[in-house]
């Protein structure tokens, strides 16, 4: 499957925007934000056409958080509660996104470049067009999520959660699956030669099959 993931629209000329001032719905359009929103609270916001440079948003309550072609660069997400998010043609370059809170986000042409996501919980995300490259996702929680023909190349998945996920067509060429949890639903994924160990550990793990050097006593 080719797979075309399409770049954020960005105006070349942006107007400055008060982050640290976000209420409830609240719509930022146009804007480049550079400064803080530390352990703030405010839902429904939506940011669209803008772009968001070394902001830092961590530990945050930004749930029902709307993002339409926006350019996330060098931010800290780590620990926000972004539940239930809609992003749409978006960038996130060189973020942190440690132990970040994604639970039934919908991703649409979204990628991810270099970003620090261990720990990151994915549960029930849905996504089309997908893509995350040199990533660090060690510990990611993937319960439920359906991410089908998505790429994670790569990435760092060491000890991923990925039980009951629909990945069908989903591209891991590069990444560390080691100890990744709940393999079996690794079904119908690509992955490279070198991956093979890992990913049939993984699934004899995951169907309780034990390998020793002699029988038990």
């Amino acid at each position: 499957m080719t797979r075309s993931l399409r770049s954020p629209d960005v105006p070349r000329q942006l107007s400055g925007a008060d982050l640290g001032q976000l209420m409830d719905d609240d719509e930022l359009v146009g804007c480049e934000v550079t400064d803080d929103f530390v352990g703030g609270r405010a839902r429904r916001v939506e940011i669209s056409e803008s772009r968001l440079v070394k902001a830092r948003v961590t530990g945050s309550d930004l749930t029902h958080l709307r993002l339409r072609d926006v350019v996330v660069d060098g931010c800290d997400l780590s620990g926000a509660v972004v539940e239930d998010a809609h992003l749409t043609r978006c960038v996130f370059i060189d973020c942190r996104l440690s132990g970040t809170v994604l639970t039934s986000a919908r991703l649409e042409h979204v990628e991810f470049r270099a970003c620090r996501m261990d720990l990151v919980n994915l549960r029930m995300v849905q996504g089309r067009m997908v893509r995350f490259t040199g990533c660090d996702l060690a510990g990611s929680d993937w319960y439920s999520a359906q991410l089908h023909d998505a790429q994670l190349l790569d990435c760092d998945l060491s000890g991923a959660d990925v039980s009951a996920a629909s990945l069908a067509g989903t591209e891991f060429h590069g990444s560390i699956l080691d100890g990744v949890i709940g393999a079996a639903a690794l079904r119908d994924v690509v992955i490279d030669p070198t991956q093979a160990s890992a990913v049939g550990l993984a699934l004899l793990a995951a169907h309780g099959i034990s390998i020793t050097d002699r029988p038990a006593d």
